[in-house]
C-alpha cells in the first residue's frame, strides 16, 4: 500500500478526518495521469486493501475535483452513498429551470463534462 493512503487509513480509523485532495493529486500518488483501466484496477485493489472508498468516486470525478475519504463499511461511508444514489436518480435529467436554481446547483456531485462533451461529438458526426 502507498504511503499516502496508509497515512489516510490511520487517521481515519483513529477517528480524525483525512483532508481531501484533487483527483489529480490522488492519480498522481500512484505515479498516473490518466484512469485507465490497468490503473484503476490497482487503485481500487490499495484501496480495499486500506479499507477505505472516495467520496466521490476518483474513476467519475472530475480530474480537479476534490474527493473525501472515508472508511468503508462505516455509517459515514453508508450515509454518503445512499445520498449519492438518490441524488444520481432524482437529477438524472433535470429541468433547464433547476440547472439555473442556486443551492441546488452546489448540492449536486461533480462530473466529469469531458465524456458528454465526446458523445455530443461523436453523434454529430453519425447522424
Amino acid at each position: 500500500m502507498i504511503q499516502e493512503l496508509a497515512r489516510i487509513s490511520e487517521e481515519l480509523r483513529e477517528g480524525r478526518p483525512a483532508p481531501p485532495v484533487t483527483v489529480r493529486t490522488f492519480l498522481s500518488w500512484f505515479s498516473a495521469q490518466r484512469r485507465g483501466n490497468w490503473i484503476v484496477a490497482n487503485i481500487k485493489k490499495q484501496l480495499k486493501e486500506a479499507r477505505v472508498i472516495t467520496f466521490p468516486d476518483f474513476e467519475s470525478a472530475w480530474i480537479d475535483a476534490p474527493i473525501d475519504f472515508v472508511l468503508e463499511n462505516s455509517e459515514q461511508a453508508t450515509d454518503l452513498i445512499s445520498s449519492a444514489d438518490g441524488a444520481s436518480t432524482a437529477t438524472a435529467q433535470p429541468a433547464e429551470e433547476e440547472l439555473t436554481s442556486g443551492p441546488e446547483v452546489t448540492n449536486r456531485i461533480s462530473r466529469d463534462p469531458t465524456y458528454l462533451w465526446g458523445m455530443k461529438k461523436r453523434s454529430r458526426r453519425q447522424g
